[in-house]
């Protein structure tokens, strides 16, 4: 996410894989949010980063796998969820964004890459 609220897909991410749930499509991709927090004693800026899914289901899913590739500018509106879960016996919590629209910006122009691998 950039200052404008702008979210991009990042280079290198997973790209979307169509899935079946329940008879309904679905795929998710991560997202990958950087939080500036605050400059240390040398004015270095220090920075957080979160990662967290983004899912999509019926015709987003479809849509998203088509048009989704590294370095694509897409906008997400959606609720963030978070689901608790056990990981070798110790309580974890995940956050994600259960997409409820989403817009893609346009493709990069020195993008090569297949919109689906």
């Amino acid at each position: 996410v950039d200052q404008t609220g702008r979210i991009y897909l990042e280079r290198g991410a997973k790209l979307p894989k169509l899935e079946t749930k329940d008879g309904h499509a679905m795929t998710a991709f991560p997202l990958i949010v950087n939080e500036y927090v605050d400059e240390d004693e040398d004015g270095n800026v220090r920075e957080t980063t979160t990662v967290m899914d983004v899912y999509l289901f019926r015709e987003q899913a479809k849509n998203a796998v088509e048009y989704l590739c590294g370095g694509r500018e897409v906008r997400i509106v959606g609720k963030l969820r978070s689901q608790t879960y056990q990981d070798r016996g110790e309580n974890r919590r995940r956050l994600f964004v259960a997409c409820d629209r989403i817009k893609y910006g346009p493709k990069p122009a020195d993008s090569t890459e297949p919109t689906q691998a």
